[in-house]
């Protein structure tokens, strides 16, 4: 039995990143884990966890996405690279883009894991549309993440889905399992990370699974230093169990 655990954060760009700095760097060398999937990257906050997780490795690509939008972190001491990718879906965002790797433990055990901002409500007009572009974004995910793997190949897809209802309701319909489902957790507001941030509280970060792997445990670490948290959103953490 192999246990792992992934995390993953939207960084709020660089805002307020003096004040929360701290924060972040408590939280990654308390909870150390062994993936780290980032939205909102930019190059101040990624040269910032290159030093605080200096025994990991990340994606280093040419293309500015994996610099200003998404990467993702992952220990080298357990995994090795085998492929990478960023894959269009649709979003509006300029960088927004399914970011993933396919890592490889020791053990020789392949896992693909994925990372997307989904595109928020307040970045188009959709009060007056009524169209929720998050439905055909977690559709085409689905489809992305689906042709990248076989039916019985570990995936773990993680990220800021700015959604709690029928986006979801896409994925599930693609072959993924939500995290809090499969332990029978409700799920917690995963923002926003008071004081630096204020509206209601939401459910918009989830870690969803598919193939011969099991969670263990979920997590919204709700962290502070001096009283900021690392974001205006919350961590979120998952266990898993190799089977």
């Amino acid at each position: 039995m192999f246990r792992f655990v992934v995390c993953s954060l939207n960084l709020w760009n660089n805002r307020h990143w003096d004040k929360r700095q701290q924060a972040l760097r408590k939280f990654l060398h308390g909870s150390m884990p062994d993936v780290l999937a980032l939205q909102e990257l930019r190059p101040t906050t990624r040269a910032a966890i290159d030093h605080m997780l200096v025994e990991y490795q990340r994606v280093d690509d040419d293309f500015p996405g994996w610099s200003h939008e998404g990467n993702i972190f992952w220990n080298q001491e357990i995994f090795s690279l085998k492929e990478y990718g960023a894959e269009d879906f649709g979003a509006v965002e300029k960088y927004s883009r399914l970011y993933w790797v396919k890592l490889v433990l020791t053990s020789g055990t392949e896992i693909l894991f994925a990372t997307a901002h989904f595109t928020a409500g307040n970045k188009i007009d959709e009060k007056k549309t009524g169209l929720n572009p998050r439905l055909s974004e977690a559709t085409r995910c689905a489809e992305h993440l689906n042709r990248l793997t076989t039916e019985k190949q570990r995936v773990v897809f993680m990220g800021d889905l700015n959604e709690d209802e029928h986006t979801l309701w896409r994925l599930s319909a693609g072959g993924f399992t939500d995290v809090c489902t499969a332990l029978h957790r409700t799920p917690q507001p995963t923002g926003p990370a008071v004081p630096l941030a204020g509206k209601i509280p939401a459910v918009d970060d989830w870690i969803y699974f598919r193939g011969p792997i099991r969670p263990m445990n979920f997590e919204v670490a709700r962290c502070q230093a001096d009283p900021f948290p690392p974001s205006s959103h919350w961590p979120v953490l998952a266990t898993f169990n190799i089977k």
